[in-house]
């Protein structure tokens, strides 16, 4: 299942999180799945390793995965299952 970047709306499977923790580990940092969550919440893409700094577009799925990122927290496997709850009606 993915998520989406909540400031350009990129997808990204959830393991990205355990990749974004994996990475801090080589570096020689620690982080937990919530700092890792955290830390693609407030950055996004430019959190993935390989991943680029994208900028803000304010799109409806970015800004309704901002919010279930808010909302539901560290339930990632829930906010992915909202946004494709969203998708499956809204999407094209």
């Amino acid at each position: 299942m993915d998520i989406l970047c909540p400031r350009c709306g990129e997808p990204w499977h959830t393991d990205t999180l355990h990749e974004i923790m994996d990475e801090a580990a080589r570096d020689g940092a620690l982080l937990t799945y919530s700092d890792a969550r955290r830390l693609f919440q407030k950055k996004g893409c430019g959190a993935v390793p390989g991943g680029t700094q994208c900028e803000e577009n304010n799109s409806t799925e970015a800004t309704l995965s901002g919010m279930l990122f808010d909302v539901l927290g560290d339930d990632v496997d829930g906010i992915a299952a909202e946004l494709a709850d969203y998708d499956s009606l809204f999407g094209e």
